[in-house]
């Protein structure tokens, strides 16, 4: 199911896993992630996550989406503390959960702008979002949701984009 005219699932797919192998290792520590084959939506309705919106400039205008990161609480507690290097410990507030996921997607969707630029996605990112809730496709909406695990942590990668 192509997500635009030029985006195909299979770019979508390549850019994510490159990009989560990047994040896994340079800010998580963690050897390496692993992207799925999507799965329906409703796995991802009970999560929450940061979301961060990918626009289309120059000559890639027109295009907008929204890349989001999203996994059950404990398991974003868990990113949070890997991406701050904290060890097991009381939780972390919400604040410093939604600032830390929120890095994590903003370095999730800079790596994957890098990776699309070479099929002509001329992308800018948007600030990141936490949001406890989830995206509702529409006629003019679709969302594909990708399982993506960080090591232990499991997380589903939405991207939500215009209907082709």
């Amino acid at each position: 199911m192509p997500t635009s005219s030029k985006l195909t699932l299979g770019h979508w797919r390549s850019a994510i896993q490159a990009a989560a192998k990047e994040v896994a290792t340079y800010a998580l520590s963690y050897a390496s992630a692993v992207v799925k084959d999507p799965v329906g939506l409703e796995a991802a309705t009970a999560m929450i996550g940061a979301h961060i919106p990918l626009v289309g400039s120059g000559s890639g205008s027109g295009q907008a989406f929204d890349l989001a990161l999203v996994a059950s609480a404990d398991d974003c507690q868990a990113l949070s503390r890997a991406i701050l290097c904290i060890g097991p410990g009381p939780a972390l507030r919400d604040a410093e959960v939604a600032d830390a996921v929120g890095e994590i997607v903003n370095m999730l969707a800079g790596a994957m702008k890098r990776g699309l630029s070479g099929l002509g996605a001329d992308l800018a990112l948007g600030l990141p979002i936490f949001i406890h809730g989830y995206l509702q496709p529409t006629d003019r909406l679709s969302v594909i949701a990708f399982p993506t695990r960080f090591g232990k942590i499991d997380t589903i990668v939405l991207v939500a984009g215009q209907r082709a």
